[in-house]
């Protein structure tokens, strides 16, 4: 018969051997992919995170579309090169609880409304120092910002919220006119800030909160002709012409030579430019008006011999602004900079430029790839 005494024996002996096995999973335990994305949408900084891969076990898939999944989701690059030096690596150093702790704390103060960060797909912004200073109808924000990303940004554009003393957000009909707006802020670079506040219903915030808008940084293409010929060059010869073509990422140029004995017209009401998603776009080119640029163009003339340096740009992709600051004529780009220029990369697009040589016209078709996208 089992008698109580022998239970306990038995749960004590049960114990003895299970928590020391229980502590050694513990120890064991490996960081994932998880586990890094969860420190990230904590708003942690990429240098408290990347510390805490170095000092830990790591059990990390580096597949590319697991490392293509985590940067959308917000993974800055260093971190993601962190996780692939070591995938499955040793601690490398002894972890130091308080430093790490302090570096975590230094990073992001608790209970601090005037510093938080701004996560996007190459990093994060600091936001630091912030005040709201001024009354309720003429109020300001004042503070700086840190690029914590790998990129140098030509232009960043962020939203100001509002938040009332009881933590709800501010009602604003006008808030595009708070906008923070910063320009040439380089990678590790630290600027003041500032925006004037106003149609918060009367109110002034007792603090703000900040999202990022829209941001580009450069990003630098590399174009190829697959069409009527390959070339790397965008040069096309045949009997009749000679083409060179310079595309750059706000406009298409040529340089065409005539290589017949008779002259060579180029009709501009039949020239079109086909866009990556397919779309025909009727053109304009150097010395057209933009008030005029959906009206019948003209034709040049390439004389026998002769060179015609000209462009193509397709006529709705001009527009005329008006606003309360500022008017006037602008030109949107045919590719755009970073962060939106990665999908671009082996797009194809095309100038479709019809020719009349020797009394008969020729149809050309030129056909572009985007060969690469750095940024």
């Amino acid at each position: 018969m089992t008698t109580i005494s022998s239970i306990a024996l038995t749960l004590c002996l049960i114990v003895a051997f299970v928590v020391p096995t229980v502590h050694a999973l513990q120890i064991d335990e490996r960081l994932t992919n998880k586990d890094v994305l969860e420190m990230v949408r904590a708003q942690l900084s990429p240098e408290v995170i990347i510390e805490k891969i170095k000092r830990s076990r790591c059990n990390f898939n580096t597949e590319p579309t697991q490392l293509a999944e985590l940067k959308s989701k917000g993974v800055s690059d260093q971190i993601l090169h962190a996780m692939v030096e070591a995938p499955f690596g040793l601690p490398a150093a002894k972890t130091n609880q308080t430093s790490v702790a302090k570096a975590i704390e230094s990073a992001h103060p608790p209970q601090d409304p005037n510093s938080f960060s701004v996560v996007v797909p190459e990093g994060s912004f600091s936001f630091r120092k912030l005040a709201v200073r001024g009354d309720s109808y003429d109020s300001d924000l004042r503070g700086e910002i840190v690029n914590n990303t790998d990129k140098n940004w030509t232009s960043l554009e962020f939203q100001v919220i509002g938040i009332d003393g009881n933590g709800n957000k501010i009602e604003n009909a006008f808030d595009i006119l708070n906008d923070i707006h910063v320009y040439g802020l380089k990678a590790g670079e630290t600027k003041e800030i500032s925006a004037s506040l106003s149609g918060f219903d009367r109110k002034k915030p007792a603090r703000v909160e900040i999202k990022l808008r829209d941001g580009e940084y450069l990003a630098t293409y590399t174009f190829s002709m697959v069409k009527p010929k390959p070339s790397d060059q965008l040069i096309y010869d045949d009997p009749f012409i000679q083409i060179a073509f310079v595309v750059t990422k706000r406009q298409i140029g040529f340089v065409l030579k005539n290589k017949t004995d008779n002259p060579i017209t180029i009709d501009w009401n039949q020239v079109s430019y086909i866009d990556i998603a397919g779309s025909s776009h009727k053109v304009m080119h150097e010395g057209v008006k933009y008030i005029t640029r959906s009206e019948p163009q003209s034709p040049s003339l390439v004389p026998p011999t002769a060179n015609l340096k000209d462009i193509v740009f397709p006529i709705d992709y001009v527009s005329y602004s008006s606003s309360r600051y500022s008017s006037g004529w602008r030109e949107e780009a045919l590719f755009p900079e970073g962060p939106a220029a990665g999908k671009y990369k082996d797009a194809s697009f095309s100038v479709f430029m019809p020719l009349l040589i020797n009394g008969a016209q020729k149809n050309y078709l030129f056909s572009f790839k985007i060969a690469n996208v750095e940024m």
